[in-house]
């Protein structure tokens, strides 16, 4: 998207390389039809598409005790709230700042409000024993995920510290938390449709490892 001139893409083939699955991969590398992201299986070349995803059986409704990171962001404040209106019962609102955060103060007094116990911490999703200092005693029902952060730039301008800095907040965090709430309800991971639809100047963004099972 960037360097629209320069060819790239992403070829997935199977563990078991066989003829069959070389001569399409072949094939695949050859064509001029625009894909640019194909993956091989059962000796068919797949294409990829965002389609529609068919309604779930029944909705969830949270309860208990809730971890939200990045809880005091755009995106924690709106989920906190909607948590607590449809039956959280206490909430664990962490991001870096913490109740140092702007408006961190005036969101724990309207959740308190509609009678939510709230816990505003400062703590980093990646850092594992600070997170599991923070949920000790605590049967997390469930975690959303949406902290995150970002470093936008070109490609050439960026380096594998960059990279390492933005896939910590979203996807090292992840794993610490799945880790940390086996049992939860619901896991629930935000990210960003950037990674499927691109977004020139935002190559490090990606989707959250591991995938979210509401």
């Amino acid at each position: 998207m960037e360097q629209p001139r320069r060819w790239g893409g992403l070829l997935d083939l199977p563990e078991a390389l066989d003829d069959l699955v070389l001569s399409h991969a072949a094939g695949v590398l050859s064509r001029r039809d625009g894909e640019d992201q194909v993956a091989v299986r059962g000796g068919e070349a797949y294409g990829r598409r965002l389609v529609p995803a068919p309604a779930g059986s029944g909705g969830w409704t949270p309860s208990g005790t809730v971890l939200v990171t990045g809880g005091t962001g755009a995106l924690g404040r709106q989920v906190a709230r909607w948590l607590a209106a449809n039956g959280a019962e206490r909430l664990l609102l962490t991001s870096r700042r913490g109740p140092e955060a702007p408006g961190a103060s005036d969101l724990r007094d309207e959740l308190a409000a509609a009678g939510v116990e709230v816990t505003v911490a400062a703590c980093d999703a990646a850092d594992r024993d600070a997170m599991a200092a923070l949920v000790d005693g605590h049967r997390l029902s469930a975690v959303v995920h949406t902290a995150g952060s970002l470093d936008d730039g070109v490609l050439d301008s960026l380096t594998p510290d960059r990279f390492d800095d933005v896939f910590r907040s979203k996807v090292d965090s992840a794993l610490v938390l799945d880790e940390l709430a086996p049992d939860a309800d619901a896991f629930i991971l935000f990210s960003s449709t950037a990674h499927a639809i691109g977004n020139p100047g935002r190559p490090t963004t990606r989707p959250p490892t591991p995938p979210s099972t509401p």
